[in-house]
């Protein structure tokens, strides 16, 4: 699967601090990801190559994420938010939220991909 990354984000994919992406499309496990920044670009840059170890349901909303079978809610799992927000390459669930918000719209229903 090709995977094309923001320029803001292109370095922490290469340092790995990065290691999932929420996207429209399922990946499966065990699934080669070619992740890259500028595709369709002269600037076009290979970031590196992964194997997707898991991909679930994710639905983030303005009050939490539903993650799976997990319901996790801004009042009482900040933690469980934080972790995926910073595994997403964002310092807080606010700021992953904010960014969602404004670049897809809320609610947002897709798959959190990682490797």
């Amino acid at each position: 699967m090709l995977l094309g990354f923001q320029k803001q984000f292109a370095p922490q994919v290469e340092s790995g601090a990065k290691r999932c992406t929420i996207r429209g499309r399922e990946a499966k496990p065990g699934e080669a990801l070619y992740l890259y920044t500028g595709l369709r670009t002269k600037v076009c840059r290979k970031l590196g190559v992964e194997k997707c170890k898991r991909c679930r349901p994710i639905i983030i909303r303005e009050d939490g994420v539903k993650l799976g079978d997990m319901d996790l809610s801004t009042n009482g799992d900040s933690g469980l938010l934080l972790s995926i927000a910073n595994d997403d390459g964002f310092a807080t669930f606010s700021l992953m939220r904010t960014w969602f918000r404004e670049t897809h719209g809320l609610p947002f229903a897709g798959y959190l991909i990682e490797w």
